[in-house]
């Protein structure tokens, strides 16, 4: 059995389907499938990959966190709103 990158491409392409027939409404995204690809490849390849992939979700949910505090801060109006459909517990749903 051939060891390599291309090989660990080809393992994770037939295991395409699994990936995307998840129940939850948001599947495995691009980041699921860089981890898995390269911890096929090797174990210590898949432990490095894993801090970098958390370390960019946590930056990017930093900088929408702050984005989102940056526009209540700008509208007061928006922030009111808000507050009072918290406190009248109206259900957000989709």
């Amino acid at each position: 059995m051939p060891i390599g990158p291309r090989c660990a491409v080809d393992r994770l392409q037939r295991h395409r389907g699994w990936l995307r027939s998840s129940p939850r409404p948001f599947g495995a995204g691009a980041d699921f499938a860089v981890v898995v690809r390269n911890a096929l490849v090797s174990r210590r390849a898949g432990v490095a990959c894993a801090p970098g992939n958390a370390g960019g979700l946590l930056l990017y949910t930093a900088l929408a966190v702050a984005g989102v505090a940056a526009v209540l801060a700008a509208v007061p109006a928006l922030l009111r709103a808000l507050q009072l459909l918290v406190v009248l517990e109206v259900p957000l749903t989709l």
